[in-house]
């Protein structure tokens, strides 16, 4: 039962890996397409002295909401510590560890170095889970404000488009 056990830990933890990996490719992604909508503004706001304050503020408010999408894209693109599974360093270790114990039984000795590598596991997955999470919920804010800024920009096209007819 406890080879099965194992066995759902690795998967368990090949699919928070995953999901991690999915989450810097989105972030990846926003950072990309904001980033040649910046340079788009930044042109666009190159001739400022031949456009409308109106339009100078618009493309302002998407140029701040485009490079506040970046910032929290690479907010979770931000390296940080992890805590690794119980596989090679850990098992060689604890297999020395159970070896060198010569007054105990190697049964019970195998029976809590068990318990500690199924701990040592949940420990690892709850710890990617809570990074993901943090990962997530900055994709998603800067998911929103490219869409808000892209929002901003059409609406603002709309409405000029509107003034002059």
């Amino acid at each position: 039962m406890r080879s099965e056990l194992r066995e759902a830990y690795r998967e368990e933890f090949k699919n928070i890996v995953e999901a991690w990996k999915t989450l810097e490719t989105k972030a990846q992604g926003v950072i990309t397409v904001c980033g040649i909508f910046v340079a788009a503004a930044f042109a666009h706001l190159r001739d400022a002295s031949l456009l409308a304050t109106s339009t100078r503020l618009v493309v302002s408010v998407v140029l701040a909401l485009l490079i506040g999408s970046i910032l929290f894209a690479l907010q979770s693109l931000q390296l940080r510590p992890v805590t690794l599974p119980p596989l090679g360093t850990f098992l060689r270790q604890g297999v020395h560890d159970v070896t060198r114990q010569g007054d105990a039984s190697i049964a019970d000795l195998a029976r809590r170095f068990d318990i500690e590598i199924e701990a040592a596991w949940e420990e690892t997955i709850q710890a990617i889970v809570r990074l993901n999470i943090r990962k997530a919920r900055g994709v998603t804010a800067a998911q929103i404000l490219a869409v808000a800024a892209v929002l901003a920009a059409g609406a603002s096209t709309i409405l000029s488009a509107g003034v002059q007819q």
